[in-house]
Protein backbone atom coordinates (compact mmCIF):
# COMPACT_ATOMS: atom_id res chain seq x y z
CA UNK A 1 0.00 0.00 0.00
CA UNK A 2 1.14 3.36 -0.89
CA UNK A 3 0.18 6.31 1.26
CA UNK A 4 1.06 10.12 0.53
CA UNK A 5 0.82 12.31 3.67
CA UNK A 6 4.13 14.45 3.70
CA UNK A 7 2.39 17.09 1.05
CA UNK A 8 3.47 20.12 1.86
CA UNK A 9 2.33 24.21 0.89
CA UNK A 10 5.29 23.88 -2.00
CA UNK A 11 3.28 21.37 -3.78
CA UNK A 12 0.71 23.25 -3.68
CA UNK A 13 2.28 26.42 -5.22
CA UNK A 14 4.37 24.40 -7.39
CA UNK A 15 0.70 22.68 -9.70
CA UNK A 16 -0.75 26.25 -9.12
CA UNK A 17 2.22 28.17 -11.01
CA UNK A 18 1.88 25.04 -13.56
CA UNK A 19 -1.85 25.88 -14.15
CA UNK A 20 -1.26 29.11 -14.70
CA UNK A 21 1.58 29.22 -16.79
CA UNK A 22 -0.82 26.44 -19.14
CA UNK A 23 -0.06 23.72 -20.76
CA UNK A 24 1.28 24.98 -24.08
CA UNK A 25 4.06 26.64 -22.00
CA UNK A 26 4.91 23.83 -20.00
CA UNK A 27 8.24 21.97 -20.56
CA UNK A 28 8.33 18.27 -20.99
CA UNK A 29 9.71 17.46 -17.80
CA UNK A 30 7.02 20.11 -15.90
CA UNK A 31 3.90 18.32 -18.27
CA UNK A 32 5.17 14.84 -16.88
CA UNK A 33 5.30 16.13 -13.69
CA UNK A 34 1.48 17.06 -14.02
CA UNK A 35 0.02 13.60 -15.24
CA UNK A 36 2.24 11.63 -12.92
CA UNK A 37 0.28 9.71 -10.09
CA UNK A 38 2.32 10.82 -7.64
CA UNK A 39 1.54 14.98 -8.43
CA UNK A 40 1.44 16.07 -4.40
CA UNK A 41 0.15 19.60 -5.05
CA UNK A 42 -3.48 18.57 -6.17
CA UNK A 43 -6.50 16.07 -5.43
CA UNK A 44 -7.12 13.99 -7.93
CA UNK A 45 -8.75 10.86 -8.94
CA UNK A 46 -5.23 8.97 -8.74
CA UNK A 47 -5.74 10.48 -4.95
CA UNK A 48 -9.04 9.51 -4.81
CA UNK A 49 -8.39 5.49 -5.97
CA UNK A 50 -4.99 5.33 -3.36
CA UNK A 51 -7.22 6.22 -0.31
CA UNK A 52 -10.11 3.99 -1.37
CA UNK A 53 -7.96 1.21 -2.66
CA UNK A 54 -6.33 1.18 0.97
CA UNK A 55 -9.46 2.02 2.94
CA UNK A 56 -10.68 -1.20 1.29
CA UNK A 57 -7.62 -3.04 2.01
CA UNK A 58 -7.47 -2.05 5.44
CA UNK A 59 -10.62 -3.26 6.61
CA UNK A 60 -10.00 -6.31 5.02
CA UNK A 61 -7.21 -6.82 6.83
CA UNK A 62 -9.51 -5.82 10.26
CA UNK A 63 -12.18 -8.26 9.33
CA UNK A 64 -8.71 -11.01 8.83
CA UNK A 65 -8.01 -10.15 12.89
CA UNK A 66 -11.31 -10.17 14.22
CA UNK A 67 -12.66 -6.44 13.35
CA UNK A 68 -13.77 -4.57 10.20
CA UNK A 69 -17.11 -3.21 9.21
CA UNK A 70 -19.25 -3.03 6.20
CA UNK A 71 -17.94 -0.27 3.87
CA UNK A 72 -18.91 1.14 0.55
CA UNK A 73 -15.69 2.07 -1.46
CA UNK A 74 -15.27 2.35 -5.24
CA UNK A 75 -11.85 0.81 -5.40
CA UNK A 76 -9.95 1.32 -8.40
CA UNK A 77 -12.80 3.25 -10.60
CA UNK A 78 -11.85 6.97 -10.02
CA UNK A 79 -11.24 8.41 -13.35
CA UNK A 80 -9.77 11.70 -14.69
CA UNK A 81 -13.12 13.03 -15.62
CA UNK A 82 -14.93 12.25 -12.55
CA UNK A 83 -15.96 15.15 -10.47
CA UNK A 84 -16.30 13.55 -6.65
CA UNK A 85 -20.01 14.80 -5.33
CA UNK A 86 -20.46 15.82 -2.05
CA UNK A 87 -22.20 12.47 -1.25
CA UNK A 88 -19.39 10.50 -2.90
CA UNK A 89 -16.31 12.54 -0.36
CA UNK A 90 -18.59 12.26 2.90
CA UNK A 91 -18.72 8.56 1.92
CA UNK A 92 -14.92 8.24 1.97
CA UNK A 93 -14.80 9.70 5.30
CA UNK A 94 -17.44 7.74 6.97
CA UNK A 95 -15.31 4.64 5.88
CA UNK A 96 -12.54 6.01 7.53
CA UNK A 97 -14.40 7.10 10.58
CA UNK A 98 -15.85 3.46 10.70
CA UNK A 99 -12.79 1.92 10.99
CA UNK A 100 -11.43 4.53 13.85
CA UNK A 101 -14.37 3.63 15.42
CA UNK A 102 -13.54 -0.08 15.43
CA UNK A 103 -10.11 -0.64 15.90
CA UNK A 104 -7.28 1.79 17.30
CA UNK A 105 -5.16 4.96 16.53
CA UNK A 106 -1.97 6.69 17.68
CA UNK A 107 -2.57 9.35 20.27
CA UNK A 108 -1.02 11.48 17.52
CA UNK A 109 -3.21 10.34 14.85
CA UNK A 110 -4.84 13.87 12.91
CA UNK A 111 -8.67 14.52 13.10
CA UNK A 112 -10.35 13.02 10.35
CA UNK A 113 -11.72 16.00 8.22
CA UNK A 114 -15.63 17.12 8.91
CA UNK A 115 -15.61 17.75 4.58
CA UNK A 116 -13.82 17.42 1.77
CA UNK A 117 -14.88 20.74 0.64
CA UNK A 118 -11.96 23.40 -0.16
CA UNK A 119 -9.61 20.66 1.40
CA UNK A 120 -6.25 22.08 2.24
CA UNK A 121 -3.10 19.93 2.18
CA UNK A 122 -3.12 19.63 5.82
CA UNK A 123 -6.24 17.67 5.90
CA UNK A 124 -5.33 15.76 2.72
CA UNK A 125 -2.44 14.10 4.88
CA UNK A 126 -4.43 13.53 7.84
CA UNK A 127 -6.99 11.43 5.57
CA UNK A 128 -3.68 9.34 4.69
CA UNK A 129 -2.21 10.02 7.79
CA UNK A 130 -4.90 7.94 9.77
CA UNK A 131 -5.41 5.23 7.22
CA UNK A 132 -1.46 4.62 7.39
CA UNK A 133 -1.53 4.54 11.60
CA UNK A 134 -4.43 2.19 11.42
CA UNK A 135 -2.54 -0.26 8.75
CA UNK A 136 0.48 0.11 11.20
CA UNK A 137 -1.23 -0.62 14.28
CA UNK A 138 -2.93 -4.01 12.04
CA UNK A 139 0.38 -5.40 11.12
CA UNK A 140 2.22 -4.55 14.76
CA UNK A 141 -0.77 -6.77 16.21
CA UNK A 142 -0.15 -9.35 13.09
CA UNK A 143 3.59 -9.63 13.72
CA UNK A 144 2.89 -10.27 17.79
CA UNK A 145 0.58 -12.80 17.53
CA UNK A 146 3.75 -15.44 16.76
CA UNK A 147 4.72 -13.94 20.72
CA UNK A 148 1.77 -14.61 22.04
CA UNK A 149 1.47 -18.35 21.47
CA UNK A 150 -1.14 -18.21 18.13
CA UNK A 151 1.22 -20.15 16.29
CA UNK A 152 1.48 -22.94 18.78
CA UNK A 153 -2.20 -23.87 19.63
CA UNK A 154 -2.27 -27.12 21.26
CA UNK A 155 1.32 -27.26 21.94
CA UNK A 156 1.62 -28.14 18.00
CA UNK A 157 3.60 -25.75 15.89
CA UNK A 158 2.71 -24.71 12.63
CA UNK A 159 5.83 -23.36 11.65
Amino acid sequence: MDFVYDRVQNDVTYVKTLITKGWVAMTTTEKAYFLADTVKGAYNYTDFNRVEDNTDEINTLLISIGFGVTLNTKVSNWVMTDIPTITETTRILNNIQLMVNDYYTYVTTPTLPSDMQNMTFTEANAIEKILFDINSIILLAIDSFKYCGTFNCGQTSFL
